[in-house]
C-alpha cells in the first residue's frame, strides 16, 4: 500500500513538472523562501483529519498569523489543538505547543532566478505533555529553505531543517515541493517530506507524501485542500487537509 501511495505521488509530481510563480504555503509542509511583504499581514486557518493503525481517528486545528516586519523579513505566531482517539479507545483532546517562527530571506529577489532563506522556530510548552499534545520544555530548529523556477514554468521549494529538543530525540526533516498553475486561479502542489532522528530512534520518524490543490477565491483569499500519505507504519495512512489564508 505504501509503495502504491508513493507511485500516486510520484506520477503526480512528473505530471506537474510537465506544466506559476508560487508560494510555498497551505497546504505544503515545505515554505518558500518568499518572506511575506513587508507591512503585510497573512492569517492562516486550517483543518486536518487523519486516520491511521496507531491514531484511529485524529482532528488538528491550527492557526497561524504572519506579519511582514522589514523588507525581507517575517514573523509568525502559531497555535492550535488536536482531538484524538487511539486503535486501543483512549481518547485525548487539548492545546498543542505555541511556536514563534521567522524566515528572513537573504539571497534573490521576486526577479531572481533562486531565493535563498533562513528559518527558525521556537516552541513553548503550552500543551500537555502527559497527553502526548507538547514536548513539555522549550524547543527549537532552525534550517534554509530554497526557492527557484523550474522548466515548464514549474516553481520549485526544498528544505532542511534540524530541530533541538531538550528530550534528545533530534529530528532532521527534509522536504521538497513543486507547484504548478492551472489557469489564473488555481495551484497545484504536490511534496514528500521526510523526518529522521539523528539518534537513531524509529518512532521519531516519519515518511510522508502530499498532493493538492490552492484557490484564489479573491486577491486576498485562497481556499487549500490536499492529501497526505504516510509513507511508513509511523505516520497516519491518509490525512486530509483543507484552509484558509486571508492577506490583509
Amino acid at each position: 500500500m505504501k509503495k502504491g501511495m508513493l507511485g500516486v505521488v510520484t506520477t503526480a509530481v512528473v505530471v506537474l513538472t510537465w506544466g506559476s510563480v508560487a508560494f510555498g504555503g497551505r497546504p505544503l509542509e515545505t515554505t518558500g523562501a518568499e518572506p511575506t511583504d513587508k507591512g503585510a499581514v497573512e492569517l492562516e486557518v486550517g483543518l486536518e483529519y487523519s486516520s491511521g493503525a496507531v491514531v484511529s481517528r485524529c482532528f488538528d486545528l491550527d492557526v497561524s498569523l504572519t506579519v511582514g516586519i522589514i523588507e525581507n523579513v517575517e514573523i509568525a505566531v502559531s497555535a492550535g489543538g488536536t482531538a484524538y482517539s487511539e486503535a486501543f479507545g483512549t481518547k485525548t483532546s487539548g492545546q498543542r505547543d505555541a511556536s514563534l517562527s521567522a524566515k528572513w530571506r537573504f539571497a534573490g529577489n521576486e526577479q531572481s532566478p533562486v531565493s535563498a532563506a533562513a528559518v527558525g522556530s521556537v516552541s513553548f510548552p503550552t500543551g500537555s505533555e502527559s497527553k502526548g499534545l507538547g514536548s513539555g520544555c522549550v524547543d527549537g530548529s532552525g534550517g534554509i529553505a530554497l526557492s527557484w523556477p523550474l522548466p515548464g514554468q514549474l516553481t520549485g521549494h526544498v528544505n532542511a531543517v534540524y530541530s533541538a529538543c531538550q528530550h534528545d530525540n533530534d529530528t532532521v526533516t527534509l522536504a521538497a515541493a513543486i507547484e504548478r498553475p492551472v489557469g489564473e486561479k488555481v495551484t497545484l502542489v504536490a511534496e514528500c517530506a521526510t523526518d529522521q532522528s539523528t539518534a537513531g530512534n524509529k518512532q521519531d520518524e516519519s515518511s510522508r507524501a502530499l498532493v493538492g490543490i490552492v484557490m484564489n477565491a479573491s486577491e486576498k483569499a485562497a481556499v487549500d485542500l490536499g492529501f497526505r500519505f504516510g509513507l511508513d507504519g509511523r505516520t497516519p495512512d491518509i490525512a486530509v487537509i483543507a484552509g484558509v489564508t486571508y492577506a490583509f
